[in-house]
């Protein structure tokens, strides 16, 4: 799959980020966040490996693995 193509941004499983992340396109976290994600006009998908602890702000949460915090969508 191409991301520029589709518009997606990815976070792999072995990749771990701790702090405020915002962007203007989708993105699937199979690996770990902490911390707040907004994407507001835009979809979160936290996949099977994935584990997001922080309050997400986005138009869509798909939660595979776990997100832990409060959602606004």
């Amino acid at each position: 799959m191409s991301t520029a193509a589709s518009g997606l941004a990815q976070i792999g499983k072995s990749v771990v980020i701790k702090g405020e992340l915002s962007g203007s396109e989708d993105l699937y976290v199979d690996g770990q966040v902490d911390g707040s994600i907004a994407l507001k006009g835009h979809s979160l998908t936290v996949g099977p490996n994935g584990q997001v602890k922080g309050s997400v702000d986005s138009k869509t949460v798909v939660v595979q693995g776990q997100q832990i915090g409060r959602a606004h969508v």
